[in-house]
Parts: structure tokens; sequence; C-alpha cells
């Protein structure tokens, strides 16, 4: 279960970069959302009449819409480096053996409640 969160995780983080392009790459929120709507939605019924579809893309580009831009990276990403693969700085604090571990913050996007914590 935490490996399919962390993986929903990254590939938002990643599609939001890609929209953030979108005048470069011709990607965005709406074109993505019918590419990966209804296949992230789980949508698994093959032929299925086109209407049918019209929910889980509208709601995929609600969610690339509201998405943050710059979340912060969750703890353990495996980022070896300051900064995680989508260029925010990792906060580090020293702990137990001189390793690092990660500095606890609620994350918020748009002045909304906290985003959940994850363990990826």
């Amino acid at each position: 279960m935490v490996t399919a969160c962390c993986t929903v995780l990254y590939l938002m983080d990643h599609l939001k970069l890609v929209t953030s392009h979108s005048e470069r790459n011709k990607m965005s929120s709406q074109s993505l959302a019918i590419c990966f709507g209804p296949v992230v939605m789980c949508h698994t019924e093959t032929g299925a009449p086109v209407a049918e579809l019209r929910k889980p893309i509208e709601i995929f580009k609600y969610l690339l819409e509201i998405w943050p831009a710059k979340r912060a990276l969750p703890p353990g990403s495996g980022s070896s480096n300051s900064s995680g693969s989508n260029g925010v700085p990792e906060e580090r604090t020293q702990a137990g053996g001189g390793r690092g571990t990660p500095a606890k913050k609620p994350v918020t996007w748009g002045g909304q409640r906290p985003l959940p914590e994850s363990s990826c």
C-alpha cells in the first residue's frame, strides 16, 4: 500500500511539472487528464462508452489543477543530494549516529488544509 501511495505521489509531482511547461510541450492538465485519467482512476472496462470516461477525466484534471507545484519531499525519498527530484530542498537535522533525518513539518498547498503525511 505504501509503495502504491508513493507511486501516485511521484506521478502527480511529475505530471504537475509537465503541466508547468505546457506552453512548450502542449500538454495541459486537460491533455494529461485524457491520457491518464481513465487509467489512474481505475477505469478497467474496455470498450466503455465515451460518456463513462468523462468523469475520471474531469476528476484527474481537477487533481492536476489543485496539486501543489512544489510539494515537500516525504521522509526517506532516497535523494542523495540536498534537493529532491523535483528541485525542492530537503531539510535535514542531525540525529542519532550522525545520520540526517528529515525535519517534520506539515505541508500545505495554496492556503488550504495540510496534506496527509506520507511514509514514502
